[in-house]
């Protein structure tokens, strides 16, 4: 099975269709990320995309460098299906009377060595399917990955800007969609400058979004 490889994102124009028309206003450049991977998420079973990486199952074989991806389930059930996208630092060949011979995969994470086995022929391993997410576990698989992913998600959009792939503009950690971004150079250019009340309400309204996102993530007030 292949998953995303959130290194390395790389939407298709139809998604970013799709992402920019869910936007008429102004809001975080955090919850337009966490959209674009809810958006991503959401084509699963993934198919003719250019970043996908394998993801391991203990009944394949891997090669040392090989970037792939971990699935990571929660063994309480309480969270959707996650993956870390490691490499494979090394690669031994080990054996025992259970198994036979097999491999066993050295692979960095989270600051540390961790060790897994493979190249088990039959070996069973935990359905990895996204088929059927509710919203709430789609969005916080959103924020796990915003937040784990944040500069490599960062890096694409910024990518996709420059490559006139993507709509709109970033400010002072906003988004801005296209039409609200002509509407703001037009008032600039405008010969009669806008008084500040005038424009106190689209602040006030950028504010209290951004209070309720940090009450939303941390509670309490900043």
């Amino acid at each position: 099975m292949k998953f995303v490889n959130w290194l390395n994102l790389q939407p298709s124009q139809d998604e970013l269709d799709e992402l920019c028309g869910e936007f008429h206003n102004p809001v975080p450049a955090r919850e337009f990320r966490q959209k674009l991977i809810e958006i991503t998420v959401r084509g699963f079973p993934w198919e003719e995309r250019s970043d996908l990486i394998d993801g391991y199952h203990p009944s394949q074989s891997y090669q040392k460098d090989q970037w792939i991806a971990l699935p990571i389930h929660d063994i309480e059930n309480l969270h959707p299906l996650v993956w870390q996208i490691v490499r494979v630092a090394k690669t031994e060949t080990a054996e025992n009377p259970m198994q036979g011979a097999f491999e066993v995969l050295t692979f960095d994470i989270y600051g540390q060595q961790a060790q897994l086995a493979c190249g088990i022929p039959n070996a069973p391993f935990p359905d990895s399917s996204l088929s059927n997410l509710s919203s709430e576990d789609l969005h916080w698989l959103a924020v796990w990955v915003e937040e784990t992913y944040r500069e490599n998600i960062k890096s694409a959009v910024t990518r996709l800007q420059e490559t006139g792939k993507l709509q709109g503009k970033f400010t002072t950690g906003n988004y801005i969609p296209e039409q609200k971004a002509h509407e703001v150079a037009a008032s600039k250019n405008d010969d009669t400058s806008m008084p500040p009340s005038a424009k106190s309400p689209f602040y006030r309204r950028i504010w209290k979004s951004l209070l309720m996102l940090f009450r939303k993530f941390f509670g309490g007030k900043p």
